[in-house]
């Protein structure tokens, strides 16, 4: 097989090809963006456009979905300052727009932006949506609760504590739900009072709540693309999950590792998440690239949520790869459709082959002491006693790391 370097220099190429037809030789405008500037850019400028401008548009929010809610509606409303930043920029309104792949509105202010999610995709991140298409699972006990305007509080707590240990998740008021935003462990510890104001919380933020039974296991997500009909699976990765013990409230840092045993995650597990992710894309029109999360447990992986975007873990296949692969561009390429759909999946296939489960020094980290600590303690070889107990040493590392935030208790996130 062809090592990384060149399997990624072909992607690459192929990529640039399908990119410049939607390109078609007009400027670009990268709203948002700066953190995938350095990558992006060369893509666009290989492609043909003429001048790549960054601009920011939107500042940070306190939730990831109060941000992306934000963004959809500056979008369709650009403030005056954008709107003299725009012109000035392009006052030919001659330029396409490029601002990630969650947003869902199709123009910026008369230019259209590229790569924009259908809102059907959006929406099939709904909670209730994904209740319908991941809910048939066998071992997963989960339903769906809308909520209405004479629901009781206290009843809906009863419910909770009927089904503890729990996850509660819910679907915000005009929004999606992003990262673990609503989402609540409903566990043996907590007190009658915290699980009643967790209920009173979600009845008051959201307009529904998926209510699940807490499977133990090891947290995974799955990255993938989906052209036309086919997929192409990268991963899977081991997740950070915890939880502050007083209030239940579920934190999710990101993904760090490639999962360590590759027999975890089964041949019957890859056909069994294509079915579900083809059945989404058949119920939506859904393309491009996306994210799984879920668990495994007892050697069998469980979906929870299809993300129909490119996920922040996205990164961490791209360091593995030295930075050199944008899953952005992947991602517009799919959504507005390829010429070169078999090829781009063949290679991905062979980039997955390469990478998983062998690269345990890569990881997702925002602690520069934790990155220095966990680099140091990094297995030099594939020695599954080495691995193995640096996969403690990272979760170790990681309650470290979260304490002075969060409350986690560290039995539960070295069961999770």
């Amino acid at each position: 097989m062809p090592d990384t370097e060149t399997l990624v220099r072909h992607l690459r190429d192929l990529l640039i090809e399908d990119l410049s037809p939607i390109l078609a030789g007009r400027p670009v405008i990268l709203v948002n963006q700066h953190a995938a500037r350095n990558v992006i850019d060369s893509y666009l400028t290989d492609a043909g456009a003429p001048e790549v401008t960054h601009l920011r548009a939107l500042e940070d929010r306190a939730t990831l979905t109060e941000y992306f809610r934000d963004f959809d509606h500056t979008l369709a409303n650009p403030h005056e300052d954008l709107l003299q930043s725009l012109h000035a920029i392009d006052p030919h309104k001659r330029a396409v727009v490029y601002a990630g792949s969650p947003v869902s509105h199709p123009t910026l202010d008369g230019r259209p932006v590229i790569g924009a999610r259908l809102p059907a995709w959006k929406q099939a991140e709904s909670k209730q949506s994904q209740v319908a298409i991941l809910g048939q699972q066998a071992r997963y006990d989960v339903t769906y609760i809308p909520f209405n305007d004479t629901r009781d509080p206290d009843e809906f707590a009863e419910l909770l504590r009927s089904r503890t240990p729990c996850v509660a998740a819910g679907d915000p008021h005009d929004m999606i739900s992003m990262s673990s935003d609503h989402v609540y462990f409903i566990h043996q510890r907590l007190s009658d009072e915290a699980i009643t104001d967790i209920s009173r919380r979600l009845l008051h933020a959201c307009r529904g709540v998926r209510v699940s039974r807490f499977m133990t296991g090891c947290p995974t997500t799955i990255y993938g693309v989906l052209i036309g009909d086919r997929l192409s699976f990268l991963g899977p990765v081991e997740a950070l999950v915890g939880y502050t013990e007083s209030d239940g409230r579920v934190t999710a840092p990101g993904v760090f590792a490639p999962v360590a045993d590759a027999t975890s995650f089964s041949h019957s597990d890859t056909a069994r998440l294509a079915d579900l992710v083809l059945r989404l894309a058949q119920e939506t029109g859904f393309q491009g690239a996306f994210g799984v999360d879920g668990v495994v447990s007892d050697g069998r992986f469980t979906a929870h949520e299809i993300n129909t975007r490119v996920c922040g873990g996205f990164s961490l296949v791209s360091h593995m790869l030295n930075g050199t692969l944008s899953f952005g561009v992947v991602d517009i390429v799919a959504r507005h459709g390829s010429t070169h759909q078999d090829d781009i999946l063949d290679l991905l296939d062979q980039v997955n082959e390469a990478l998983f489960p062998h690269h345990p020094d890569a990881r997702i980290w925002s602690d520069a002491a934790c990155e220095k600590h966990l680099r140091s303690v990094a297995p030099r070889s594939s020695d599954k006693w080495s691995l193995e107990r640096w996969t403690q040493e990272v979760r170790r590392s990681a309650l470290r790391s979260l304490s002075p935030f969060f409350a986690v208790e560290q039995d539960a996130v070295a069961r999770s």
